[in-house]
């Protein structure tokens, strides 16, 4: 059991799901939270309903609805959001493991405005950027206020990130009352950074379970023929799909007996370069495209396993979704 105390420990109720915690008690009855987002994802969604069900009242403050290379459809029925007024820089990032990818740094300029009207009770705010430091600006004023970081980052993630930065980085993490970390990479990250490991606590992904495969699974006997192999991700540099079809290539022609069929879901700038690749007779491809949870649930179902390829990413929510489907 843990020896400190963390702003974050609390009693959970005895619930299962989200229909269950309807007719249990709040853990925090008389507590209006909110949450400070920049946008809210398909996970975020069913996280934020859960914890609505949890707290008195429960407030999303969102930058934007969505970000642009996002092909998701906005959701957040059940939940109250609020759009900010929000200044959106677009850049493309260079990370020092060599790939490029468009960046949005989100600049919330009502986040003050937001704050002083829906009077909180405690803040959380993701990330250690612009709505963080708005967020910690309001909370100097009231200090009766609580307010939370939650960071979702590793050490590979954020190599290679400016002085300024960093140094913007420091500052907030000594005037927040908490942080939250999505790994031990992250938590590493966080105390080089300076931070307390007594504000530290865990918050883990969590899959959509709107995605996750719940049937039976498929027995194999034998050797599956061909092998099929599943990725779900924006074909993008990050995402490291062209090295990935390089050493399957490598692989294929080196073991000519062994057929292998590499499936591919989601959209982006390295799709016609994955179509015009020239691949060994056993390696076959499949650009499904974007689609929604019910297709990559099928998807889940009907594949031998999930290959997680990236050069970028502090977790990949598809490696969750993967073993609750039970895909190895």
């Amino acid at each position: 059991m843990p020896t400190t105390t963390s702003p974050f420990e609390y009693a959970p109720p005895a619930v299962n799901s989200i229909a269950d915690s309807n007719t249990a008690a709040r853990v925090l009855p008389d507590t209006h939270l909110v949450f400070l987002v920049n946008f809210v994802a398909p996970n975020l969604l069913h996280v934020f309903r859960e914890m609505s069900e949890r707290c008195g009242k429960f407030t999303v403050v969102s930058s934007v609805p969505i970000e642009g290379n996002r092909q998701w459809k906005p959701e957040t029925e059940g939940l109250d959001v609020r759009i900010q007024r929000t200044w959106t820089i677009t850049r493309t990032a260079h990370h020092p493991s060599g790939y490029r990818e468009p960046n949005y740094i989100h600049v919330p300029l009502d986040t003050w405005g937001q704050l002083r009207k829906l009077k909180p009770d405690a803040v959380v705010s993701l990330e250690l950027g612009a709505r963080t430091f708005f967020s910690a600006a309001y909370r100097t004023f009231k200090r009766d206020v609580t307010h939370i970081a939650a960071v979702l980052a590793s050490e590979r993630s954020e190599a290679g990130r400016g002085g300024l930065r960093l140094a913007m980085r420091r500052s907030l993490i000594k005037r927040v009352d908490g942080l939250t970390f999505n790994g031990p990479s992250c938590k590493r990250y966080l105390m080089a950074l300076g931070a307390d490991e007594q504000k530290l606590s865990p918050w883990d992904y969590a899959a959509d379970p709107r995605k996750a495969f719940s049937g039976p699974l498929k027995a194999e006997t034998g050797q599956p023929d061909p092998l099929k192999l599943l990725t779900v991700g924006q074909l993008s540099e990050r995402k490291g799909v062209l090295q990935s079809l390089t050493l399957l290539t490598q692989y294929a022609t080196a073991h000519p007996n062994q057929r292998l069929h590499w499936s591919l879901v989601g959209d982006g700038p390295l799709g016609q370069a994955i179509r015009e690749a020239t691949l060994p007779s056993n390696l076959t491809l499949s650009l499904e495209g974007h689609c929604d949870p019910q297709q990559i649930q099928q998807h889940y179902q009907s594949h031998q396993a999930m290959l997680f390829p990236t050069l970028g990413d502090e977790w990949g929510l598809v490696v969750n979704e993967s073993l609750a489907s039970g895909l190895p």
